[in-house]
C-alpha cells in the first residue's frame, strides 16, 4: 500500500467488484474493508462507500446501507438529521414544489453542469432514498426534497 497507493487502491477495488458481481458478498466486503481501513483520504473510499452500501442493500440489509451513506454524506457535509417530524416534512415538500415551480425551462436548460462533490452527493443520496424506504420511511420525503434542492 504505502509503496503503490493508487495501483493497490485501483486493483483491489476491481479484485471487490469482481467478487461481488460473481456473488462472493463475503469476499467483496472483506476487500472493501481492507480498503477502507488504508485509504487515507475520503475521496479515495467513497468507491468503496457505495459498493459497500450497494452489496448491502442487496443483501436486505437496508439499516447497514442506510447507515453507510447517512455517514459518507455527513462527511460530505450534507446535513441529515437522525429523525424527521411529519410537520417538518409537510413543510419542506411545500418549499422544495415551491423552488421547483419557479424553474423554467429556459432556467432548467441554463443550469451549469454539476461539480463532482454535487455528482457524488447525489449518488449517495440516490442509494439512501432506496434504502430508507424499506428502512427509515420517514425520512424519505426528506431525503428526496434534499435531492431535488441540491439539484
Amino acid at each position: 500500500w504505502q509503496r503503490y497507493y493508487d495501483q493497490s487502491l485501483r486493483l483491489l477495488f476491481l479484485s471487490a467488484k469482481t467478487a461481488y458481481s460473481h456473488g462472493d458478498v463475503k469476499e467483496a466486503q472483506s476487500v472493501l474493508n481492507d480498503i477502507l481501513g488504508e485509504c487515507t483520504c475520503l475521496q479515495d473510499k467513497l468507491n468503496s462507500y457505495f459498493l459497500l452500501a450497494t452489496i448491502r442493500k442487496s443483501c436486505c440489509d437496508t439499516k447497514g446501507a442506510y447507515s453507510i451513506c447517512h455517514e459518507v454524506l455527513s462527511k460530505l457535509q450534507e446535513n441529515i438529521p437522525p429523525s424527521f417530524d411529519p410537520k417538518q416534512t409537510a413543510k419542506m415538500i411545500g418549499e422544495t414544489a415551491i423552488i421547483v415551480n419557479r424553474l423554467s425551462d429556459t432556467a432548467l436548460l441554463e443550469m451549469n453542469e454539476v461539480d463532482e462533490k454535487w455528482e457524488i452527493s447525489l449518488k449517495f443520496y440516490n442509494l439512501i432514498v432506496h434504502v430508507a424506504f424499506f428502512s427509515r420511511p420517514d425520512m424519505v420525503a426528506f431525503l428526496v426534497c434534499k435531492m431535488v434542492q441540491l439539484t
